[in-house]
């Protein structure tokens, strides 16, 4: 079959130079619509990412200060067991998201929140906070007690320059879900 018409010749021969330049412009349109997607959510996710390690840093700070307070306590810095543990007792009650409160001798025998009685002697928190009279903050692992992963958050309870024991708090990592949740 012969095509005579001028007209029908040139559509024969502009259709497929249009259809491939219109197919070229997709693809170039959607690979760089996809990469600056792509971009866009990275950039999102590492802001995300970023906001929620700051509240995370600002709960922990919180847990830090009301140790800070408690270690000033004149109940914990000069009272005796049950004025202490009246004290643990209390700051539990006042911030739930602490698992555990407790105070240590400078021996590492130590007592909880709930009068539970323990053997911290070797613990690197109790030997770190009495040789440099400063606050200790673990990296996550395992609570022996609980197995959940925990972070523990110690202070130095001084009476003046003088270290007369450590207090103590555990928070569960689990805790930290709603700050993540709402992220």
């Amino acid at each position: 079959m012969k095509i005579k018409s001028i007209r029908a010749k040139l559509m024969l021969i502009l259709l497929p130079i249009l259809m491939i330049g219109f197919l070229a412009f997709f693809f170039i349109s959607y690979r760089m619509s996809s990469n600056m997607l792509m971009e866009e959510a990275k950039s999102l996710s590492q802001a995300l990412g970023r906001q929620a390690g700051l509240e995370m840093q600002q709960a922990q700070r919180e847990k830090e200060i009301f140790l800070e307070f408690l270690a000033s306590d004149p109940r914990i810095v000069r009272g005796n067991h049950q004025q202490r543990l009246s004290a643990l007792a209390e700051m539990k009650r006042r911030v739930p998201s602490f698992a555990m409160v407790a105070f240590s001798d400078l021996n590492g025998m130590a007592f909880s929140d709930t009068d539970l009685q323990m053997d911290r002697s070797d613990g690197i928190y109790i030997k770190t906070v009495r040789e440099t009279k400063q606050p200790y903050i673990s990296a996550p692992f395992v609570s022996p007690s609980s197995g959940n992963y925990i972070v523990l958050i110690a202070n130095p309870v001084m009476d003046g320059n003088q270290l007369v024991g450590i207090i103590y708090g555990t928070l569960e990592l689990a805790t930290f879900n709603p700050v993540l949740e709402t992220m």
